[in-house]
């Protein structure tokens, strides 16, 4: 049986056993949100967006991301499979570590960089969420693969193929992540170290790939596209500071040291204490990497030490790949990130596989490599495993996000209840009220704002609650019991230490049903009908009347207004309240509710009649059952004589 057979299961198996460990976990915050509202719209509703988030440095993402994110979309609008589709090109990117590794040093060396890679912590923990960096290292291994194929080929059409569609996905990584743009001078390291096998055609096919990819951008946004190239070069001429930072994040990128900075400055040494020390297994995939790199640039400053052309090549590509995005983030104008580094990601464990190829070739020294290799992955794999179980159940208050499994639990809740009660929408209570800049209300904009009416009330602000029934999310943060709310339902609880949504009732105290049922029920042309109404039979003067009003929705579909009138038996008005009616719901029973003052000089026998008309013209809108526009809900005496205020509905 051949190596292969064995190898590349284990690496694709070890990748996506990791990658998809609890997916219902990941983390799910307003980038994710608003990334899965772009592919949504996409997917779901024909929406091409010309432009993706905004990017870490003020200024919007190509699209790209979100294209690519509408593929699972299409399918499902669940985001944990939009996430398993990222975390499969992740585990896919893996093998492609692997066959890479393999094809240029060995059956050994491949499943070195194929297992390191594989279960490297940062490597899976960036697979793991709907984020447009984690779109890079596919790409990368991509990019990596046709510059090889490019400057191996010869010349004529395949060469230049193979450039153009290198530059292409180049491109591809800058419209993802701006900090991708870094890779460009990886390329022109490629071009200075083997100078002497390009040609011009090489830079030109090369630069045609890049360049080309934007041009579909500037034709449909000129003004948008050059504000974006003036924002980014812009960058250039901000004050920048020198140090070498990106070798510390480098060092933890491709060690997996500092994974416990996802559990917050809270409750990181919790984690520390759960998920152990892999110090041994961090120092030798550390060394081997390093080795690898000098490996390979020795073969760069003294050719005759690669033995072959290929080899030579390889070591040009392979060395310039990372150095590129280092030496350009030794000088930065703004602060580097670990993501920033996801594009060269797949080169350390390459260079980590290149390493193995110096090493003694006897087969008890092959032996020990493959098992140190195997000894080393799993120690880093049960690891992220730790880590993952910490993030997914405990609270980790200014770290890793509220995981997908509690929002989605929220959600199936909210539209059981919505089913279930005659409520108008759903209002989301919580910190912030904007979508497009606030977490909470972005989340469950998409979650359920395609099956359900929402709206977005900030718990730092004073809520304006209407005049209709509404169902309540209060989610932790939310503070005190909405006014005159009930509790319905029950509470989801989010991981341990955070707390958890509740649901409320708002229904102005209006009973269930309707003690007056209208049979036939009175109904307009857009379907809307009134099917009860609630109010007290006696009232003193002076004292207010809520009137409840219960509406089957029909097919209305703009806002409208409720008159209100409490008419003598000369048909003189005594009171009257107006307001609006349930929103533009279709096919719900909501409750809407009025309160009238009778004057304190007032007392006898009233009729209360209701109807519908539009703003701003005033203008009553026509029943369908009759030419009278008003709706007669009966008598309403007012006297001394009578009880409690709002006692004795009808």
């Amino acid at each position: 049986m051949r190596p292969w057979v064995v190898a590349a299961p284990a690496v694709l198996l070890t990748a996506a056993g990791l990658r998809f460990y609890h997916l219902e976990w990941a983390e799910f915050k307003l980038d994710e949100a608003r990334l899965a509202a772009l592919a949504l719209g996409l997917a779901r509703d024909g929406h091409l967006p010309r432009w993706g988030i905004d990017s870490s440095i003020g200024i919007p993402n190509f699209p790209l991301a979100a294209w690519l994110a509408a593929v699972p979309f299409a399918v499902s609008s669940d985001p944990v499979a939009a996430t398993g589709f990222v975390a499969g090109l992740n585990s896919l990117a893996a093998l492609g570590v692997y066959l890479l590794g393999r094809a240029w040093y060995g059956e050994v060396p491949g499943l070195v960089a194929g297992l390191l890679y594989a279960s490297a912590p940062w490597a899976v923990l960036f697979s793991r969420k709907l984020w447009p960096p984690e779109f890079l290292a596919p790409l990368a291994v991509g990019f990596i693969y046709t510059a090889d194929r490019a400057w191996a080929a010869g010349s004529g059409r395949a060469r230049m193929a193979w450039f153009f569609v290198n530059g292409a996905i180049l491109a591809a990584m800058v419209q993802v992540q701006y900090a991708a743009l870094s890779l460009v001078a990886s390329a022109g390291l490629w071009f200075i170290g083997l100078g002497r096998r390009s040609r011009a055609t090489d830079v030109v096919a090369f630069g045609a790939g890049l360049l080309g990819a934007f041009l579909p951008f500037v034709l449909a946004d000129p003004v948008q596209t050059l504000a974006i190239g003036r924002g980014v070069l812009g960058l250039f001429g901000r004050p920048a500071q020198t140090d070498f930072k990106v070798l510390e994040f480098s060092w933890l990128l491709f060690t997996g040291q500092a994974i416990h900075s996802l559990a917050g400055p809270i409750r990181f040494q919790e984690l520390i204490a759960q998920v152990g020390d892999a110090g041994p297994a961090q120092v030798i995939t550390g060394l081997w990497v390093i080795a690898g790199l000098l490996g390979q640039m020795a073969a760069v400053w003294r050719p005759g030490l690669a033995g072959d052309d290929g080899t030579f090549r390889r070591a040009v590509l392979l060395a310039g790949w990372p150095l590129g995005p280092i030496l350009t983030h030794v000088r930065h104008p703004l602060d580097v990130r670990l993501e920033y580094l996801l594009g060269v990601m797949p080169a350390f464990y390459l260079l980590a596989g290149s390493a193995v190829a110096f090493a003694d070739r006897r087969r008890w020294a092959t032996a020990a490599v493959i098992l140190l290799a195997v000894a080393v992955a799993g120690l880093q794999a049960d690891r992220v495993r730790r880590v993952i179980d910490f993030v997914g159940t405990e609270a980790t208050p200014g770290a890793y996000g509220v995981p997908l499994a509690a929002h989605r639990a929220v959600a199936d809740s909210l539209r059981r209840l919505y089913a279930a009660l005659p409520a108008a929408e759903v209002w989301v209570v919580g910190p912030g009220a904007d979508p497009a800049y606030d977490e909470y209300p972005a989340v469950y904009r998409v979650l359920v704002g395609r099956d359900i009416p929402l709206r977005f009330q900030d718990a730092r602000r004073p809520a304006d609650w209407p005049n209709y029934s509404v169902l309540i999310l209060t989610l932790p943060g939310a503070g005190d019991t909405p006014a005159g709310a009930g509790p319905v339902g029950q509470p989801v609880p989010w991981r341990r230490r955070e707390g958890g949504a509740r649901f409320w009732f708002r229904s102005g105290g209006a009973p269930a049903e309707p003690p007056q049922v209208l049979s036939p029920p009175p109904t307009w042309p857009d379907g809307v009908r009134l099917t009860g109404a609630a109010f007290p039979e006696c009232l003193r003067p002076g004292n207010g009347v809520r009137l409840f009003l219960y509406w089957d929705t029909g097919q209305v579909s703009t806002p409208f207004q409720v008159f209100n009138h409490l008419l003598a038996s000369d048909g003189s008005r005594v009171a009257q309240a107006d307001g609006p009616g349930p929103p533009p719901v279709s096919g719900r029973t909501v409750i809407s509710w009025f309160d009238l003052t009778v004057p304190a000089d007032k007392s006898g026998t009233f009729r209360l009649v209701t109807g519908r008309y539009t703003l701003p013209e005033i203008r009553n809108i026509p029943r369908a059952d009759t030419p009278d526009p008003r709706v007669d809900l009966g008598e309403l005496r007012v006297s001394p004589d009578c009880g409690q205020p709002g006692a004795g509905l009808r």
